[in-house]
């Protein structure tokens, strides 16, 4: 992965194969975590690729009811599941603070 600022100054990634994407905004629904998910295909499963701040300890990601693991190193998370009709996923931050913030992502 490749992370970087673009001329706004807004958290950028790159990830070869899979792509990436630039913050329209320093806001996020969940603060200081930037990510793309879904893709699949093909005998592929889907995934979340996402740059986390120092302030994230921790992620949990739900999809069609299961659990699924985010492995969370040098502030990149990851995390692969099986394809899903599923419209949304739920990811949840917690933060070193002891706040835990969540979001619903829509699947594309």
């Amino acid at each position: 992965m490749y992370a970087f600022l673009n001329r706004r100054g807004h958290p950028c990634f790159y990830v070869p194969r899979y792509g990436g994407i630039c913050a329209t905004t320093l806001k996020s629904s969940l603060p200081g975590f930037y990510w793309l998910i879904g893709g699949g295909g093909d005998g592929q499963p889907s995934y979340l690729m996402a740059l986390a701040a120092d302030e994230i300890r921790r992620l949990s990601l739900t999809v069609a009811g299961e659990n699924i693991h985010v492995s969370l190193h040098r502030n990149v998370a990851f995390a692969d599941y099986p394809l899903t009709r599923a419209k949304h996923a739920l990811v949840t931050a917690f933060y070193a603070d002891g706040d835990r913030q969540s979001a619903s992502l829509a699947l594309h």
